[in-house]
């Protein structure tokens, strides 16, 4: 072995020893070295080449020294892990020499980098509620993409918000498929006001507290024929063309709505005429259209021939709501009825003792008692 070169070995069933003739050209021994086999190994890890990342048994194998051992792409990728990839500039061959520590390939995989998707919708996920194009990017396998706030906020549409327990976050697969986030926006709820006044929108005329409540984005709120009455003082109603509902916006200044009563102007009020204590329905008005909390101060006389005003009760009147409240009486007298019969002079008095006479003043006395009687309104 004198002369043995690194890596070789004695050629199998090399002869050791030569038989001395006198032909000295046959006095030869050739020693022969061929190439020695040597071990090699391959070993296989994940992330790196750390033995607690290692994955399975070392495989062990020999081949000739200076030979190169090259792995096929099916020996390379043979325990490659779900989501991992074989290394940048991953080496796929031995070359094999006489030192066998130095005779090993270690095959590394490292995550590998899969495709993810974004995507922003509103009310639910369907496609047809779809914002903008989709996100597409792609990141490393089982790591986490988050998206921060800005992201999550990106196309939020007005009056939107995000829906409750809504995901930031991607845990990346190697099924890109799976590999997606909907962002997914819903209508976000305002405050809206309702507030109550009477002849106007005044403050000063303001009616209790403000209703304050809130509702769903572009809802309408629409308040019930109870809820519009709610406050309505006595003698008045609501306003002409009154809203009754509140398109809900996101400007919660513009979320109100005016609930204002004014003077009820329907009401009816009656003047009644008595002659002589005794109703006449026929000469009874009664005036429409009133507006309440209005004062009347006047009346039509209808004073009859032969009569004058006794008295007027309830005159000036205030117009209320109780329209049997709402009735002036004008009381007139018989003047005629009250005033002194003079008997007529006729010449013949009681000392004269006349019958003449006496029959005269009867008859006259007669005469007027029909006549009296005749005259519309008296009693007698």
């Amino acid at each position: 072995m004198d002369r043995v070169p690194t890596g070789y070995k004695l050629q199998d069933n090399q002869e050791d020893s030569i038989k001395i003739t006198e032909d000295k050209t046959k006095n030869n021994l050739d020693v022969i070295y061929v190439k020695d086999n040597f071990e090699y190994t391959v070993n296989y890890y994940y992330n790196d080449g750390k033995s607690t990342n290692k994955i399975g048994d070392t495989v062990e194998d020999e081949a000739e020294f200076d030979s190169t051992v090259t792995l096929t792409e099916e020996e390379l990728m043979d325990r490659v892990p779900e989501g991992y990839r074989l290394q940048d500039n991953q080496a796929d061959s031995i070359k094999i020499t006489e030192d066998k520590t130095k005779n090993n390939l270690d095959v590394i995989y490292v995550k590998d980098n899969f495709e993810y998707t974004v995507n922003y919708y509103y009310n639910d996920g369907k496609s047809t509620n779809k914002i903008g194009d989709t996100v597409e990017d792609e990141a490393e396998f089982d790591s986490t993409v988050t998206l921060t706030e800005e992201e999550l906020m990106d196309r939020v549409p007005e009056g939107y918000r995000l829906q409750d327990n809504q995901a930031d976050s991607i845990k990346i697969t190697e099924d890109k498929t799976k590999n997606n986030l909907d962002v997914i926006y819903v209508k976000d709820n305002f405050e809206y006001t309702v507030n109550y006044y009477y002849n106007d929108g005044k403050s000063t005329n303001k009616i209790g507290d403000t209703v304050e409540d809130e509702a769903e984005f572009d809802s309408t709120v629409t308040l019930t024929e109870e809820e519009l009455m709610d406050r309505v003082p006595e003698g008045y109603r609501l306003q002409d063309n009154q809203a009754d509902s509140i398109k809900i916006t996101e400007d919660k200044t513009k979320n109100n709505l005016d609930v204002i009563y004014v003077k009820r102007d329907d009401l009816t009020y009656t003047v009644e005429y008595y002659y002589d204590g005794k109703l006449d329905e026929d000469a009874t008005v009664t005036y429409v259209n009133q507006t309440f909390g209005d004062e009347i101060t006047s009346y039509v006389d209808k004073a009859k021939e032969g009569y004058e005003l006794d008295k007027v009760e309830n005159l000036p009147l205030t117009i209320s709501v109780d329209e049997e409240k709402n009735v002036i009486k004008v009381y007139y007298v018989n003047t005629a009825k009250d005033q002194p019969i003079e008997i007529p002079n006729t010449g013949l008095n009681e000392e004269s003792g006349s019958t003449a006479g006496l029959i005269v003043t009867m008859l006259y006395l007669v005469g007027l008692s029909i006549f009296l009687s005749k005259r519309k309104g008296f009693n007698y």
